[in-house]
Order: structure tokens, then sequence, then C-alpha cells
């Protein structure tokens, strides 16, 4: 009886002893199957949104802003350019180096703001809707503002700018709606193909041919811009917004309609300029309802043989 006993307790203890290293075993597969385990991230918030903020100057820095937009160019996140007159920021060692800023969470998602002065006239705001202590670009934002009181109005020394600006800000969006085919002026008579009619004019333009609408927007853009994001559109595709058939000039119907907006760049605020080969850099402050506002923008022109002409949308 008592071998009998001896042998089952040496199966029982061989069974579990078999147990133990199958477990084993099959921890190790999940291990594997599930990757590596991740040690918790015990910074606090305040560690982390340090962090971030300072990448963020990092990238300022080192001028790697670029990289950064190479790398999230599919993430719609906006890269506000360093200001002409800055080199750089100044690096913070601590949050006590911000001047913490509160925002009502009623209204806004953004979880910390901080802001400092870069010197005597650009302050720079850090927004961070989510400590991760990850990437600032895709949990957080940054601005530049100036207080709209530092900047002349109408500074000389920029009237040539200035002075295209007002004049091509003033007809950019009446051609992109014509270019879509909106506030185009139509016949009511429908043309040679179903939903197109006849074109009669566009504002004070009495265009007649597609190459006649492409003069009226290349007094605006460039060519090059229009050609990559508006002119397929407008004129390449089988269902195009215009079309040209036995010397006439027709527009398709359209749903879409003119949308106003609050927002205006304010050409009589341009705080600082940058020329190089024929694309000229400014830095100025737009209006809201009306108001200057102190939030900083980069706008570009092209200098042409004929003037000025915009490289992009604004």
């Amino acid at each position: 009886m008592k071998k009998q006993f001896k042998f089952i307790l040496a199966v029982i203890l061989f069974l579990s002893g078999c147990s133990r290293q199958i477990s084993a075993s099959e921890t190790d597969s999940q291990s594997d199957y599930y990757g590596p385990i991740v040690s918790q991230d015990t910074r606090t918030d305040e560690e982390k949104e340090l962090e971030m903020i300072q990448n963020c100057i990092a990238d300022y820095q080192a001028d790697t802003i670029t990289d950064a937009e190479e790398r999230l160019e599919n993430q719609g996140i906006h890269f506000p350019n360093l200001p002409l007159e800055l080199d750089s920021l100044p690096e913070i060692t601590s949050l006590n180096d911000l001047t913490q800023v509160e925002v009502d969470s009623s209204i806004s998602n953004i979880y910390y703001t901080g802001m400092y002065l870069v010197n005597d006239k650009y302050q720079v705001y850090f927004m961070i809707y989510n400590p991760s202590g990850g990437s600032f670009w895709l949990n957080g934002g940054i601005q530049f503002e100036i207080d709209p009181s530092l900047v002349m109005a109408d500074d000389p020394q920029y009237s040539e700018y200035r002075s295209a600006l007002k004049d091509l800000l003033a007809q950019e969006n009446d051609v992109l709606c014509w270019l879509m085919g909106i506030n185009v002026t139509v016949s009511e008579e429908e043309g040679p193909a179903e939903g197109y009619h006849e074109v009669l004019a566009m504002g004070d333009n009495n265009p007649r041919t597609i190459d006649d609408v492409k003069a009226i927007a290349e007094k605006v853009f460039t060519q090059d811009y229009l050609e990559q994001n508006y002119y397929p559109a407008a004129f390449d595709r089988d269902s195009s917004t215009f079309l040209e058939q036995n010397g006439k000039l027709y527009c398709a119907d359209t749903i879409i309609s003119e949308q106003k907006s609050s927002y205006s760049l304010n050409p009589s605020y341009i705080i600082a300029a940058k020329e190089d080969n024929g694309i000229i850099q400014l830095d100025m402050l737009a209006d809201v309802n009306g108001e200057v506002q102190p939030i900083i923008h980069r706008v570009q022109l092209a200098r042409i043989d004929g003037g000025f002409r915009l490289p992009e949308v604004y």
C-alpha cells in the first residue's frame, strides 16, 4: 500500500511539473504574440507636458519643422512658421518658465496652454490637447502672436507688397468661385451637353474660351498652382466644370454656393518681409469681423515679369 501511494504521489508530482512547464511555455508564446511588456509611464502630466514643449522648441531650434511636416503630412497638422524676425525660440527647463493661460473647458478641448515672451515684441503660445508625453505635433499646437499696436500700419517700406496684396486678395475669392462654377452668369437655355449652360459673364469679364478663363485666373494665381490644384477639375475631366464646343464656352450646373468668411488678411499690417529668388515671404496680421487680431500669419507672393501673383490660396 505504501509503495502504491508513493507511486501515485510521484505521478501527481510529475504531472504537476509538466503542467508548470506547459504554463511557462504558453506564457512565453503569449508574450511573443502580444509583444514585449511595456513598463507603465509613471511621469506626471506636468512632466509629460514639459517634455512635449521642449521637443517642439527643439524642432524650431534645429530647423526640423520640415522633417516633422513630412512625417505627418497626411495628419492635417498645421506647422506655423517661425516669425521672420526670430532665429530661434528660448529653451525652457520647467513649466514655471511659462505663464499658464486658463482655458474654458466648456468651449475648448485644450488641456494646457503656456505662454512666454521671446522678446519685447513676440509671444508664443503652446497648446496641449492630450499630455501624452509623446509627439507634440500629434497632441498639441503652437501659435505666434504680436500686439497689433506694435505693428506700424501701412509701413512705407512694404508699400510695393501691400499694393500687390490688396489687389490680389480682392480678386482671389471671385476667381476661385468662378473656377468651381460659382457666381458665373449663364444662359437659361441648356447647351449641347446635359447640365451645361453657355457662359455669359464672370463678374466684369466675358470669357468665350477656356483659355480666356485661364487668363483671368492667372492674373491672380501662378500658373503652376492652378495647374496642380484647379485646372484638372475645371477643364480636363469628363465631367469638368467648363466645356468648350462649337466656338462657345459652357459651364456645368453646380449646387455649391459661396461661403463667406469673417476672416481676412490685412495688408495694412505687414510685420516683416523676406525676398529670395522671386518668392516673397510676409509675416502679417488678419482681421476677424473687421477687428485686427494678434495671431501672425505667413503669406507668400511670387514676383513675375508682369508683377506679383499668389502661389497658394489664403
